[in-house]
């Protein structure tokens, strides 16, 4: 059974959980705040998706740098495009918002900006699928950081690629390349070929050629006709 408390002129409820007890304050001179505070909570402790209170400080910034600690960790080679991904779009947005305030109303409201920037929907799929993978990750914790996942909708792809490129990921990796690798580069993006390009970083023969094998960077990047892009609108199929 909980209970109402002032101290000074807010408002605080008191209530328990398996036998603890827990105290938080309604922020608000009004009691009936207190008292909607206080219903919330036992309605979250009967149903049993009360984490506790440290479930609801953990904030956006906590959730997205346990993501990239999980790719660091495992070694996963997407961990820049991820990186680039929280650091460009998402963390703007949903700096200083708390996990329990990243509800699927602010997704959309996320998506209907990225719309306005220009971003194509896959973009914005890759983005809100390091989203989702943020709160799946934080629930699989122990003890866990969040007891609830939002639901994150996913946009419909027109002329979806059978490559793994997205169109800014193209341009960063146009950024690091060395300027005679660059035009490779562009020919394998623009041109409609399915050639695969094959890099050979030290000449035949030399002598560190063994150590230093071929890399076939754009076997998987080259246009090709007509199967790697699909030229039909969406309602035409």
């Amino acid at each position: 059974m909980g209970m109402l408390y002032r101290r000074g002129r807010i408002w605080w409820v008191k209530y328990y959980r398996n036998g603890k007890c827990f105290r938080e304050s309604s922020k608000s001179q009004s009691r009936l705040d207190g008292k909607r505070l206080l219903q919330k909570r036992e309605g979250e402790i009967s149903t049993g998706v009360f984490g506790g209170l440290e479930t609801e400080r953990v904030c956006f910034e906590e959730l997205a740098q346990d993501l990239l600690n999980e790719y660091q960790t495992n070694n996963r080679k997407s961990s820049i495009w991820v990186r680039r991904r929280i650091n460009l779009h998402l963390m703007p947005f949903f700096r200083g918002f708390r996990g329990v305030e990243v509800t699927t109303d602010r997704v959309r409201a996320y998506i209907t900006q990225r719309q306005q920037e220009g971003a194509s929907n896959g973009s914005i799929n890759r983005e809100l699928a390091a989203l989702k993978r943020m709160f799946n990750l934080a629930s699989e914790m122990t003890p866990p950081k969040t007891v609830r996942v939002p639901h994150i909708p996913m946009l419909r792809e027109c002329n979806v690629r059978k490559g793994f490129f997205e169109h800014d990921e193209y341009l960063a990796l146009q950024r690091e390349l060395p300027e005679y690798l660059k035009p490779v580069l562009a020919f394998a993006w623009h041109g409609n070929h399915s050639y695969a390009i094959t890099l050979f970083p030290i000449p035949k023969g030399h002598p560190h050629a063994a150590t230093h094998p071929p890399v076939h960077l754009f076997a998987s990047l080259a246009p090709q006709v007509p199967s790697f892009y699909s030229r039909w609108p969406c309602d035409a199929r």
